[in-house]
């Protein structure tokens, strides 16, 4: 194997690598994301709640 193929093999692997980083912190931040709009919801139940806002069946 010569230096060129050298190279080119190993940008392969760097983008691989970089494509599975991304792949994770997309991941998290969506895991993030659905969390926080679960506590909003349960949040925004909650006050509508206590303050009159909703028909209380939901």
């Amino acid at each position: 194997m010569n230096d060129y193929e050298k190279r080119i093999k190993q940008r392969q692997e760097d983008r691989e690598e970089r494509r599975i980083r991304n792949r994770k912190r997309t991941q998290t931040w969506l895991v993030i994301g659905v969390v926080v709009l679960v506590v909003l919801l349960f949040f925004w139940v909650d006050i509508a709640d206590l303050l009159g806002w909703g028909d209380g069946a939901a």
